[in-house]
């Protein structure tokens, strides 16, 4: 893909979030996912399993990722006092 193509899909993208009512800057890494469609049971065999849509999704890192909260045990803050 070129940078001008990647460019193209990028905005592509960012005008479909906004249309969703997601604002972003301007995200640096994209990412293709799977959506969960459903979680089913099989009695027979006492077994969770999950169905996934079949079309991809592409978004922005960042609309993945959880920031870490202050008071987590592993903040460095806090491990190093």
């Amino acid at each position: 893909m070129s940078s001008y193509e990647y460019g193209n899909a990028m905005q592509h993208r960012l005008r479909n979030l906004e249309e969703s009512g997601f604002k972003l800057d301007s995200p640096k890494t994209l990412v293709t996912l799977h959506r969960l469609k459903e979680v089913r049971f099989t009695s027979k065999d006492n077994y969770y399993y999950k169905i996934y849509e079949t079309e991809p999704e592409t978004v922005p890192l960042s609309m993945l990722m959880r920031r870490r909260d202050n008071n987590h045990y592993l903040n460095v803050n806090m491990r190093c006092n």
